[in-house]
């Protein structure tokens, strides 16, 4: 495995930048060679930048039709992170949407594979669904074979709402962007 380092985002981890040197001189035999961040915001990232000697390679962060996240996804396009989208299924919140039911109709596929294609379309976004159905993670694999129409991509841009962040731990979670 590539050593890696996580930099997470609640209060809890206020104090990870002050400690990321400690964290990276732990194995000096083997230091990490990416560090990642997730949840955190530009300034967030910013400051973990700074302090890292080692290249920062992507930002983890909940992202699904129901959450608008442009300004993170604009941020980590103009750094070079890549976008990690957790939570892209929005828990299973989405699965009666009807803009996205028409749109898996009219396309022969499942809701889930609609908005994994529309993620992986966007560019620069790695969905990271969670599923043990094996037949679901094959589903989830399964978005590579057609594509959305600019409409189609539009009409679920369109889905995102303020009160669409899911993961949002009260007392945990910072002010998000």
């Amino acid at each position: 495995a590539i050593p890696t380092i996580g930099i997470g985002a609640s209060p809890a981890c206020d104090g990870q930048i002050l400690v990321l040197e400690d964290m990276l001189g732990l194995n000096p035999g083997r230091p990490p060679r990416f560090v990642k961040v997730y949840g955190r915001l530009g300034e967030m990232i910013e400051e973990a930048v700074a302090a890292c000697p080692e290249p920062l390679v992507c930002d983890q962060v909940e992202y699904h039709p129901y959450l608008d996240q442009s300004k993170m996804l604009d941020y980590c396009r103009r750094k070079g992170l890549i976008f990690t989208a957790y939570c892209p299924l929005a828990r299973g919140r989405l699965f009666k949407d009807p803009v996205l039911m028409d749109i898996a109709q009219a396309k022969g596929k499942t809701i889930a594979q609609i908005v994994l294609r529309w993620i992986v379309q966007q560019g620069n976004i790695a969905p990271i669904p969670r599923s043990s159905n094996a037949e679901r993670i094959a589903q989830n694999l399964d978005v590579f074979n057609f594509t959305l129409n600019a409409d189609e991509m539009q009409r679920i841009h369109a889905l995102a709402r303020p009160d669409g962040r899911i993961a949002n731990p009260a007392g945990r979670a910072p002010p998000w962007d």
